[in-house]
């Protein structure tokens, strides 16, 4: 059953409340994939709610509501930004099956997902300059299918998920554009070797390590869209970088609740003040840090609400990505600065380790936002606005 968004929002918001916020603490420090978090957001309905409507989702994605589920990842964030990135990739998932997949795939990879089944897709490679030309992931041509073979980097959900969607590239293919597959592995295909080695400063709960592909032999009716075809739906990289910002975006607003829960409550007054809440340096500080991320929060909204139109038209797509691309810096430039800063409002108590969620909040965020690196943002910004060239559709 759909749930309406209004009432979705309110289920969300009690069971992050109730259940994922107690979690973040451990999944942080022991280093583990959320897993009971993930089945409690399909329990809400929220896992998937990038599925198509018309396939018993939520349609948050491909042909829907792309604003609400970049809301939904915001809030998760406000309590475990590592939950919050579980819950992504499978939205990302979902959309690119949405998109890619022929009616038979999405009608047997949805029911599985209502089912409860989880996905995560894989893309980043450790080489160096792959992504304009060429993946070292390779797709080979067999009889009924490929044999993938490669080295995946940041794979998120590694050994917690029960299918991969493998980037790989078609050999046959000179160009990323023209053979870039979407491969969907199941996670008890012998030929996948999970490599638990991620040992980051922040999202430790994402299983973001490596994985090997040794020779999987993946049939036709698991591959995902033609050899390129994911360069013409335009919206889809911007989807993911999107929903990377609503995560750190997310973190830093649950940091700036931290600080005012704590400024209200417990942080020192330094005189002539006799309270914290009346400091006006403190003052000025919070509303500044309020405003920076109320200002990126628009933009993201503004960028989301730009998706559909891109779906179809190369103009809008243009448009789609200044304004996503836009809204990445301003949630990167916002976010970093609002997760140290929230410190300096608090005082020096308040990075006592009991108070778990500014630091984890801190680390999350630092984390994150590499991925992506901010002045390339910019860069682009500054291209399109000067003519020199036009935003293109990336892997993520």
């Amino acid at each position: 059953m759909v749930v309406r968004h209004s009432t979705r929002r309110e289920t969300l918001a009690s069971l992050v409340a109730e259940e994922i916020r107690p979690n973040a603490r451990r999944i942080d420090q022991e280093n583990v994939y959320p897993v009971e978090n993930l089945q409690r957001l399909h329990e809400a309905g929220v896992l998937t709610l990038c599925i198509p409507e018309r396939y018993g989702g939520g349609g948050g994605g491909w042909n829907g509501d792309y604003a609400e589920s970049l809301d939904c990842l915001r809030l998760v964030a406000q309590a475990c930004p590592s939950t919050s990135q579980a819950l992504m990739v499978n939205m990302l998932s979902h959309v690119w099956i949405a998109a890619l997949g022929s009616d038979q795939q999405r009608e047997r990879l949805f029911s599985e997902a209502l089912a409860g089944k989880t996905f995560c897709g894989w893309a980043s490679e450790p080489s160096a300059g792959k992504v304009e030309t060429r993946l070292s992931t390779t797709a080979t041509r067999v009889e009924g299918g490929y044999r993938v073979e490669g080295v995946k980097y940041f794979a998120t959900g590694s050994g917690a998920s029960d299918y991969y969607i493998v980037f790989c590239q078609d050999v046959s293919k000179k160009r990323l554009s023209e053979g870039l597959l979407l491969a969907c592995i199941p996670a008890d295909d012998p030929c996948v070797e999970v490599r638990l080695d991620w040992d980051a400063m922040g999202q430790r709960g994402t299983n973001s390590g490596s994985a090997a592909l040794h020779g999987c032999v993946v049939p036709d009716e698991r591959i995902i869209g033609s050899p390129g075809a994911y360069f013409s739906a335009w919206t889809l990289s911007l989807f993911a970088q999107l929903g990377f910002a609503a995560i750190y975006l997310g973190a830093a607003e649950g940091a700036l609740q931290f600080a005012t829960d704590y400024i209200m409550t417990k942080a020192r007054a330094w005189p002539p003040a006799t309270r914290a809440v009346d400091d006006p340096y403190i003052q000025h500080l919070m509303g500044e840090l309020s405003v920076e991320l109320r200002a990126a929060g628009c933009l993201l909204r503004d960028a989301a609400e730009q998706l559909p139109a891109a779906e179809t038209e190369s103009a809008a797509f243009v448009r789609a990505a200044e304004a996503a691309n836009a809204a990445k810096v301003k949630a990167t430039t916002a976010s970093l600065r609002t997760v140290v800063d929230v410190f300096q409002a608090c005082g020096a108590s308040s990075t006592k380790r009991s108070y778990y969620f500014p630091e984890l909040a801190l680390r999350s965020v630092r984390t994150l936002t590499l991925h992506d690196p901010v002045d390339r943002k910019l860069q682009a910004i500054g291209k399109s606005l000067l003519g020199v060239d036009s935003p293109r559709p990336g892997l993520l």
